[in-house]
This record gives structure tokens, sequence and C-alpha cells, in this order.
């Protein structure tokens, strides 16, 4: 069965465009698409599709936009696509519930990627971009007085380490013979101990906290 995709952007070229590039793929189907920040909820209800492909600049709040259809936990896989390249854009649609940042000007093969791997629960973001967020967040963290401790349990540790393989949560429940449920709660607890909005900021703290460790030896 395909991926179900929907589109979202206010240029009708560009999104004719999206729309034509993908459908050429038999992997993806192009079930909905739209010009507002307030069409992502009519088309997530109508077409209930498996990614949506979102440009971050368009009419309304598309952060609000994401924010009400993800909870901010990325519950909806959400691919951004869009021509920011700024740190702080790709950090605040994370923050929304984002699972996937691309960058417009992109390959065709890195939009297939980030569409597979966002249909499969996993995080993606344009590669030059993910290593700012990386350094944005660690300054960040420097930058506070005290730095939060955690203390992870043996199995939400073994999550972590299946999150940082890429896995989605259905894997992780399937590899460790946990519940999905299960995933989810334990994941709930792991962002709380982290101070993470959602699982890439999990993966991004974990692999930031690990170099430093790693320095220090």
């Amino acid at each position: 069965m395909p991926v179900k995709v929907a589109v979202l952007d206010d240029h009708p070229i560009v999104r004719d465009a999206l729309c034509s590039i993908i459908s050429q793929q038999p992997e993806f189907e192009v079930v909905a698409s739209g010009s507002t920040a307030g069409d992502l909820l009519e088309v997530v209800d109508s077409s209930d599709p498996h990614v949506v492909v979102v440009d971050l600049k368009m009419p309304g709040s598309t952060l609000d936009a994401i924010r009400s259809v993800t909870g901010g936990q990325g519950s909806r896989n959400i691919l951004v696509f869009t021509a920011s390249a700024e740190t702080t854009d790709c950090l605040d649609a994370i923050e929304a519930g984002a699972l996937g940042y691309v960058v417009k000007g992109s390959s065709s093969d890195e939009l297939f990627r980030a569409l597979r791997s966002v249909s499969e629960g996993r995080e993606y973001l344009s590669p030059g971009i993910a290593g700012r967020c990386l350094k944005t967040i660690t300054e960040r963290s420097r930058q506070k007085a005290e730095q939060p401790s955690y203390d992870l349990s043996y199995r939400e540790a073994q999550i972590v380490e299946q999150l940082l393989n890429g896995a989605s949560n259905k894997s992780i429940a399937r590899t460790l013979s946990i519940s999905e449920k299960t995933v989810k709660y334990y994941m709930t607890q792991i962002m709380q101990k982290l101070n993470a909005k959602n699982r890439v900021e999990v993966a991004l703290t974990v692999q930031r906290d690990r170099a430093a460790t790693a320095a220090i030896r």
C-alpha cells in the first residue's frame, strides 16, 4: 500500500510541482493538498494522510496548526518543507511537533528519504541544518546556570538506544517485546527527565551529552 501524502504550500506552482514529483514515485500517493495553515486540520481529518508536507511560511499560523494536530509530540507525521534554513525556524517547527524538516532546494532524493523516514515515525532533518540545531541546543544549555541532571532507568535507556538508531515507536515495541502504548509511556517519562519537548530533542540531548563526556575523557 502506498504512503498517503498531503501537500500544503501557498504557492500554486510549487504545490503542483511537489504533488507531481511525489506522485511519480509508486511508493507514494498524493491524497490531498492545501494552501493555508488553516487547511492543515481539514486535510488531516478528511484524507488521513501518513505524511503531511507543510510549508512553514503560509497564511495563518503554521506552527499553531502543527501543534493542533500533533499535541507538540510528533504524534502526526509532519514534514516541514520550506525555504527557510534558519536554525530558529527549524527548532520552532520541531518544538511544535514536526517530525522532519527539509529545506527547499534540496534534491528530490533527499525529499523522498525524508518522506520515508517520517512515514515510519522516524525523525529527519536536512544534514546541514541538523548540525546547526545541535550546536544551538548545546549553546543554550551552556548558558544555563545549572545543567539539569537525569537518571534513566534500564528500560528507558534501552528505548533511547533504539531511538538513536532511528527506530519508530512500533519498531521499538517489537524489538523490546512490549506494547506501543508502553513505549509511548516511557517516551513521555524520558522527555520529562531530559526536559525535551519531543523525540528529536531527546536524541539531540543524549548525543550532545555523550559528545561532552567523550571530550572530557
